[in-house]
């Protein structure tokens, strides 16, 4: 009889060490507070180094189309024939396809980066969630604190730089 009172006592104990374990972690996981942020994705765009340089190459193929196109046209106001007018057509719709294709590659290229940097800023400062507020509901509200747009941006820039 004394064995089985011994063995009773012994697993009363370890059910209540395990359901007090069991307990204890329950709680610390529903107060654990986890750090969180949110950016402003397009000023982090069109704030970002890389998207002003790429921007700027665009604009230089752009006057680079536009002059190609100017001079058709001066010939075209010379001497306008169908062959001509049928050509100055194809080369505008080729330099708009042209441009809005690296357009699309040049963003897909900024986003990547601003990624990657914002993914290293995350880790670095010790964040669990960076949110990004687009405008279009994804974040609805956030209070001013959770903002690290700025420093997203200074961040992103020194890394465009080479630090």
């Amino acid at each position: 009889m004394k064995v089985l009172y011994m063995k009773l006592n012994t697993f009363l104990l370890i059910l209540n060490l395990v359901v007090v374990t069991a307990l204890a972690g329950y709680i610390l996981w529903q107060f654990r507070t986890d750090k969180k942020a949110f950016i402003l994705n397009q000023r982090v765009f069109v704030s970002y180094k890389g998207t002003q340089v790429l921007e700027a190459k665009l604009a230089s193929l752009r006057g680079s189309y536009t002059q190609t196109l100017d001079s058709m046209r001066r010939t075209l106001e010379v001497s306008p024939n169908a062959v001509l007018i049928d050509a100055y057509e194809s080369k505008r719709e080729q330099f708009a396809l042209a441009e809005q294709e690296l357009s699309d590659k040049y963003t897909a290229d900024i986003w990547k980066q601003i990624n990657t940097h914002v993914s290293e800023f995350g880790k670095s400062k010790g964040y669990d969630f960076i949110f990004g507020a687009t405008g279009d509901g994804n974040l609805m509200f956030a209070g001013d604190a959770y903002d690290v747009t700025d420093d997203i941006i200074v961040y992103i820039n020194q890394k465009y730089e080479g630090d």
